[in-house]
């Protein structure tokens, strides 16, 4: 099934490419697969940063800045220019800063450690934190005032409170996967939090390492991460991966 997903998903990126006469540096997972708690509803959220031909910025029609390729059940493909995609760098834009540090990379080219350093150094974490308060509160007012709440905006209002914490501690971007920030939590909410993780089929595991890169794996991005069977391991009691062979998701 993912292999003919990851087919599907670098198809469209090429007909892109092809159709708006554009280069792809990067393309990317965001959300929920990024974030480590994909569900079986769960789309392909892809994110794209392009550049034109130089000929194209020496018209006197600057080139779009923003392409909406696709959006339908099963994908959205987004992107932004490469220009544009810079200047929000500067201004300590997390949603640039997570596309840079997604786990799950379907392309990728020399320039994105170059980019990544560039965000270190740029980064205002009094800036970044607010952005991701300001993602927290309006989740909250959005959804989790409502009788009815799906469980997802849970993690969609507790995620960002716990990347504008690691922002301000570590004074850096905080990373993607909701499991490398989970320690923040205090002790008290560690059970709620567990009841959250007790809807969710499939938790990733471990950072993503540019040099164990491989596309072809389902929902991870790298061969060092791990896939959790979140309803086995409540069964067993201890940790059981998640079987790559089976159908579905």
């Amino acid at each position: 099934m993912m292999k003919d997903i990851e087919q599907q998903i670098q198809s469209k990126l090429d007909d892109l490419q092809q159709q708006k006469g554009c280069r792809l540096l990067l393309a990317v997972e965001s959300g929920s697969r990024a974030w480590g708690y994909a569900s079986t509803t769960s789309d392909y959220d892809v994110r794209c940063i392009y550049y034109y031909p130089q000929e194209r910025y020496l018209s006197i029609r600057p080139p779009r800045d923003t392409v909406e390729w696709e959006l339908n059940e099963v994908f959205d493909i987004t992107g932004w220019e490469l220009r544009k995609a810079l200047g929000l760098t500067l201004k300590s834009n997390l949603t640039v800063y997570e596309w840079a540090d997604s786990p799950i990379v379907y392309r990728s080219s020399p320039w994105l450690p170059e980019f990544r350093q560039l965000i270190r150094r740029v980064v205002q974490p009094g800036l970044l934190a607010s952005r991701y308060l300001g993602m927290a509160a309006s989740t909250i007012h959005r959804y989790l005032e409502r009788e009815e709440v799906p469980y997802k905006q849970y993690f969609y209002a507790l995620r960002p409170l716990l990347a504008a914490r690691w922002v301000l501690q570590e004074r850096k971007p905080a990373p993607v996967p909701f499991a490398d920030l989970r320690h923040l939590l205090p002790d008290e909410m560690q059970e709620v939090t567990d009841e959250l993780l007790s809807m969710i089929d499939v938790l990733v595991e471990g950072r993503f390492v540019l040099a164990q890169k491989d596309i072809s794996l389902k929902f991870r991005g790298s061969r060092n991460q791990r896939i959790v069977d979140m309803n086995k391991t409540r069964e067993a009691g201890e940790i059981i991966l998640w079987d790559e062979g089976k159908r579905g998701m």
